[in-house]
């Protein structure tokens, strides 16, 4: 166990290098080098930890104290750096160190004091009131970060799909799937401890190194390459650039019946016409420019009065444009992917799936159906 240890602790020292050495470093990856950090800092603690029992009584446990203290708040902010444009930090922000600083705070009597403690579990056991309080702070902030996190992703993908017409890589599954995989991981964890008497705690310990390791390297392979998302590219539009807000709040409660049909018939007149659902990263805040509308107004049109967010709206016209195309022309599967491409998909696996969804059948078995019914009739 202690050369998993070293494994990941030699992995998270690597991507905080190469994050480094960066060439466009962005918010996002300083975030994430610092996550690196913390979770270096833990795998140094458990490398020590399983080479001698002696750091179970040493003042490097204030290593584990750091880590677990703010590991939680800085991947909040690395999920919000990929999603949110220009994220600042704000003095608000520094809310988000008050369980460090309590936890410092709880254990700095066991950090000055240690030779009172037969090891840093005796004093844990031993506090009461306060004291208590903030080993519980100090325990609990970062697993509530991290449901916190899951919450923001679910959110995410969900908006994704009403901005975007191409949401591969914009819905952040990878991370979704890291962030809710660990948080499953984390009380699964407490669960042990709870019931230590059943799981021993050097169990738990191992299963956290293993852990760490597998999220260390899959966080830093993805982490390295992720683009930055930020829907809020797709919220704005010519009809929003008014400064006043009590108008745009009007706008937001009320669409004129006459204005809402209008609008409705220029969105398929643009559809048909100029066929934009062609361009395969057309957003939602694209074609509002090209219609002369806000954002909110063609979202609430096409969610009320075709029944799709954007990307399937968009989609719907994707999949139709290539019926078309495969009825009228002699196609083999390499000229289906080509058809695909034409037509505003931008990846062989996304235009199967989305084509099986909107016709239940795979692009060759539609072709052979259409064929078959055209030989009857």
């Amino acid at each position: 166990m202690k050369e998993i240890a070293l494994i990941g602790l030699s992995q998270s020292i690597f991507f905080v290098i190469i994050l480094l050495l960066k060439r466009d470093k962005h918010l996002k990856d300083f975030l994430l080098t610092g996550f690196f950090l913390c979770i270096g800092c833990e795998l140094l603690y458990r490398f020590l930890l399983f080479g001698n029992s002696y750091y179970y009584h040493s003042r490097l446990v204030l290593l584990d104290i750091v880590y677990w203290a703010v590991f939680g708040p800085i991947l909040l902010f690395y999920i919000k750096s990929v999603i949110v444009r220009r994220l600042q930090f704000k003095l608000i922000n520094l809310f988000h160190l008050l369980p460090l600083i309590i936890s410092l705070v709880t254990v700095s009597n066991y950090l000055f004091n240690k030779s009172f403690y037969n090891s840093f579990s005796h004093f844990y056991n031993l506090q009461t009131g306060i004291f208590k309080i903030g080993l519980n702070i100090w325990e609990f902030s970062s697993p509530v970060y991290l449901v916190y996190a899951v919450v923001i992703l679910i959110k995410h993908k969900r908006n994704t799909k009403n901005y975007f017409s191409n949401i591969e890589r914009k819905e952040l599954n990878w991370l979704f799937l890291l962030t809710i995989g660990f948080t499953v991981f984390i009380y699964v964890t407490y669960s042990l401890w709870i019931f230590s008497e059943f799981f021993p705690l050097s169990l738990s310990l191992k299963m956290l190194t293993v852990v760490l390791c597998v999220y260390v390297f899959v966080l830093g392979v993805y982490g390295y390459r992720q683009e930055s998302i930020f829907l809020e590219r797709a919220f704005k539009s010519n009809g929003e650039n008014q400064t006043d807000s009590k108008r745009r709040s009007y706008q937001k409660t009320f669409l004129d019946p006459d204005e809402r049909e209008l609008i409705n018939q220029k969105l398929i007149d643009i559809m048909l016409q100029e066929k934009p659902y062609l361009e395969s990263e057309i957003t939602i805040s694209d074609l509002a420019a090209r219609l002369g509308i806000s954002v909110y107004k063609l979202s609430r049109v096409i969610n009320e009065d075709h029944n799709h967010n954007f990307f399937d709206f968009i989609n719907t016209y994707r999949v139709n444009e290539v019926k078309l195309l495969l009825t009228s022309s002699k196609t083999n599967d390499s000229k289906i992917e080509s058809i695909a491409y034409d037509c505003g998909f931008n990846s062989k696996s996304s235009f199967y799936s989305i084509f099986k969804k909107h016709t239940h059948l795979t692009p060759t078995e539609f072709k052979e159906k259409f064929l078959v019914n055209s030989q009857i009739y």
